[in-house]
């Protein structure tokens, strides 16, 4: 039996005055996501060498899990996200692990 996850890696640049409440506010929806039943990982990686660079890596169970992920308590905690960030910049992709 294969078991696979579909992980998403989201690339975020804060603005350098907001990376502190930036990585407040993604710490604390990292947190919450990884309780969610569909989500196997919520990862928050800072790059040493340029601060304002971050990779989010989100590990869900199946392919629905994304979607579920997005309702609910997710909208408010990426809405601070966002604010916090300051109006940085923001792109994912993802794909199959197994």
């Amino acid at each position: 039996m294969s078991t696979s996850l579909l992980v998403v890696h989201v690339h975020v640049h804060v603005l350098p005055q907001h990376v502190d409440a930036f990585l407040q506010a993604t710490l604390a929806n990292a947190r919450e996501s990884v309780k969610e039943p569909g989500i196997a990982r919520f990862d928050v990686c800072q790059d040493n060498d340029d601060p304002t660079r971050f990779v989010l890596v989100e590990a869900y169970r199946t392919a629905e899990a994304p979607a579920a992920h997005e309702v609910g308590d997710f909208l408010d905690a990426t809405r601070a996200e966002e604010d916090a960030g300051g109006g940085g910049e923001l792109e994912g992709g993802g794909g199959h692990v197994t």
